[in-house]
């Protein structure tokens, strides 16, 4: 998996996923994502761009969840773009769609 930063605005980050989100490749997303965090205290929206991510497993699920406490305590709202249907029945089946993504079908275009 690669996850790829940007900032589109000075309170807005993006981190586009191409690839799987599970056992071996979670460790590099939660490391990204904490670094991005520190380094970028005014963070009030972090936008994580959903369209090429292929597979997501309970390993991908949990590091999301914890993803969700950190964006929080940093005082920012997490949103899940570009959701495809397979991954938005997983959060449904999981009961985290609405704790991940605000129980919104899909969140298109940053």
């Amino acid at each position: 998996m690669t996850c790829t930063w940007s900032t589109p605005h000075s309170h807005t980050g993006r981190i586009a996923l191409v690839g799987e989100l599970d056992y071996s490749s979670v460790e590099e997303f939660l490391v990204t994502i904490t670094e991005r965090l520190e380094v970028n205290p005014g963070l009030r929206d972090l936008h994580i761009d959903c369209r090429d991510l292929e597979f997501c497993d309970s390993l991908g699920l949990a590091a999301l969840l914890t993803v969700h406490r950190r964006v929080v305590a940093a005082g920012a709202v997490l949103h899940l773009d570009n959701r495809r249907p397979a991954f938005d029945r997983m959060l449904t089946i999981t009961g985290t769609l609405h704790h991940l993504a605000g129980g919104a079908h899909k969140e298109v275009g940053t």
